[in-house]
């Protein structure tokens, strides 16, 4: 199924937002010593792990966005479709940005801690620019059968 570029750029995506579920994304430090981290389905202390904070609604989320890109793989033979849900993906990569950092602040006040971003908190991003580049394999395909098509 990956037989073009932008296959290959969804599937980064997919891979990039699956990332997100499994490790964590963010630092929350408090002065004291004790410190937690904000994995997509919760913020847990650093020491005990046991649960601070859930966030059920960042989970859903990303596994929306995680199942999105690996759906538009598939569509390779309805163009404008694949491009349609290749936005969505985009504008739904936005709202994770929105509602991780709504998480992280509302975490560092429970805990009264200091958000500390980690390498992880750039996925978001990076499935952003993979999506858009994405985007942009199947716009410029579409355009060239369309072309191929009024050839014809």
């Amino acid at each position: 199924m990956i037989q073009r570029i932008q296959h290959f750029f969804l599937l980064l995506s997919a891979v990039a937002t699956g990332i997100i579920i499994l490790k964590p994304v963010i630092s929350i430090e408090v002065p004291n010593g004790e410190s937690g981290l904000m994995y997509a389905s919760a913020l847990k202390s650093a020491g005990a792990g046991e649960v601070i904070l859930p966030s059920l609604p960042l989970v859903f989320l990303v596994s929306l966005i995680t199942l999105i890109s690996l759906v538009s793989i598939f569509l390779y033979k309805k163009r404008l479709l694949q491009m349609r849900l290749t936005v969505y993906n985009m504008i739904l990569l936005v709202g994770l940005l929105g509602l991780g950092y709504f998480y992280a602040r509302l975490g560092a006040k429970e805990i009264s801690g200091e958000i500390k971003l980690m390498f992880f908190s750039v996925m978001p991003l990076v499935a952003f620019i993979l999506s858009l580049l994405a985007w942009r394999g199947i716009r410029r395909d579409y355009l060239m059968i369309k072309a191929i098509d009024r050839i014809r």
